[in-house]
């Protein structure tokens, strides 16, 4: 069995906002957290640091301690194992510079948040972190 790891960010700024992105290679809209595939050499936030200033440009954030969100599933496309890890990390400010992964971003209130997401897993997250952030 192959395992796949990813590890991303639930990214809030300082009004409560959350970050979501817009995949570029997905028709429709399929609103995501910034987030992608480990390296053999690093570690969680290793990853997690390259992967948000990759996506987002984001180089500075608070790591907000006692959360890890895990969606764990079998891709349909590969039958792998794939594991996602998404820290929750606060930024000082509003600005996002986005890769060429991603068409758009946002900065959404939670309830718009839970609205554009396509996957229960991902909105049963946000609701954990919010948890956390209250």
């Amino acid at each position: 069995m192959i395992i796949e790891k990813s590890v991303g960010a639930i990214v809030v700024n300082p009004a409560g906002l959350y970050l979501l992105l817009n995949r570029a290679d997905k028709n429709g809209d399929l609103w995501e957290f910034p987030k992608g595939h480990q390296l053999e050499d690093e570690n969680d936030i290793e990853t997690l640091r390259r992967e948000l200033k990759e996506e987002t440009g984001i180089e500075k954030f608070e790591l907000i301690e006692n959360f890890v969100g895990k969606n764990e599933y079998v891709s349909s496309s590969t039958g792998n194992t794939r594991i996602i890890l998404l820290y929750l990390i606060k930024v000082p400010n509003y600005k996002v510079i986005i890769s060429k992964e991603h068409k758009d971003h946002i900065w959404a209130t939670f309830d718009d948040a839970l609205t554009k997401l396509n996957h229960d897993t991902w909105r049963k997250i946000l609701t954990s972190a919010k948890k956390r952030l209250d």
